[in-house]
């Protein structure tokens, strides 16, 4: 696998001025032959090292070095307001709808520009995990940048475990719905109310291992994984979590999708979430055995990324 660190200029999204998106590009060893990049954005708390992180790929543990290793190309990317892009001064202001747009003209620079000798013709595949997969239906529907989608441990319903619906939840309006969750979320998520909460905050990994991670995942790769966390938008972690932040923009998409969830993840039913996107193309589930939410550390984790291969391959041309 061959990898280089990149850095996209763009406009802010949410001021004057330009803002940075930091990337890693994961390639097979001929670049040429990639008929396929993923770009892959990962979830809250996480930095593009979700889909490589040298310190855990020597023992197996990597996205990338396994889709390349099938002929793919990976462009990991660090959202705004995480890891090593930048960090807006007013991070309240940061959006699932912003960090869409910071994406999408990432992506429109790889497509008019290109990276790493890839072919012109390559196609882009967008695969985003939990905050990441919002964040990418959110893109998918308002902007339309990919040929296709894998929403990975996302719910378009509430997140189970996290979210506790409202005794009146259907009659909420979205602004009601919002300020139920920022009362209830994150005390009991976060250990922390809502105005305690900096704007860029690390999730308490304690509180969630439990749900990230099934207790055969070995603890030297919990704590490996950890040590890389990063901040996140207080904002943007909210709104992932209360529904219907995503539902608008999944009714747009008309490109296949691909769905998975781990046996302990977030959706109350998976079988719902196809009724979520009424205008794609094609929608895949797929139910990840002895994985809990966080797919890429599961002792499972290869039965996904080769899930994810085998539907990029049998997409149409």
């Amino acid at each position: 696998m061959i990898s280089e660190d990149l850095t996209f200029s763009i406009p802010n999204p949410v001021g004057d001025g330009t803002v940075d998106i930091a990337a890693s590009l994961h390639l097979p060893e001929d670049p040429k032959a990639a008929s396929d990049l993923i770009f892959a954005i990962p979830g809250g708390g996480y930095t593009k090292s979700y889909w490589h992180s040298p310190k855990l790929a020597e023992h197996g543990y990597s996205f990338a070095e396994r889709l390349t290793g099938r002929g793919f190309a990976v462009l990991g990317v660090d959202v705004l307001g995480t890891g090593a892009s930048s960090r807006p001064a007013n991070a309240d202001d940061l959006s699932l709808r912003t960090l869409a747009a910071a994406n999408d003209a990432v992506a429109r620079q790889v497509r008019e520009r290109g990276v790493g000798g890839l072919p012109a013709s390559a196609r882009m595949i967008g695969v985003g995990h939990s905050m990441g997969g919002a964040a990418l239906i959110v893109q998918q529907g308002v902007f339309g940048s990919f040929d296709a989608i894998g929403v990975l441990g996302f719910t378009n319903q509430f997140v189970k475990g996290v979210y506790q619906p409202h005794e009146r939840e259907a009659e909420l309006t979205p602004e009601e719905r919002t300020e139920w969750a920022r009362a209830h979320v994150p005390q009991s998520s976060w250990g922390r109310p809502w105005p305690e909460i900096e704007e860029y905050f690390v999730l308490p990994r304690a509180n969630l291992r439990s749900w990230f991670h099934l207790p055969d995942v070995p603890d030297w790769v919990v704590e490996l994984e950890e040590a890389e966390a990063t901040v996140s938008p207080r904002t943007v972690v909210l709104e992932s979590v209360t529904p219907s932040s995503t539902a608008s923009a999944a009714a747009e998409i008309s490109s296949p999708v691909f769905l998975a969830f781990g046996e302990q993840d977030v959706s109350p039913d998976i079988h719902v979430e196809v009724q979520t996107y009424p205008k794609a193309t094609d929608v895949t589930t797929f139910l990840l055995a002895g994985s809990a939410h966080c797919h890429n550390y599961a002792t499972s984790r290869t039965l996904l990324w080769d899930r994810i291969a085998g539907w990029i391959r049998s997409l149409p041309a």
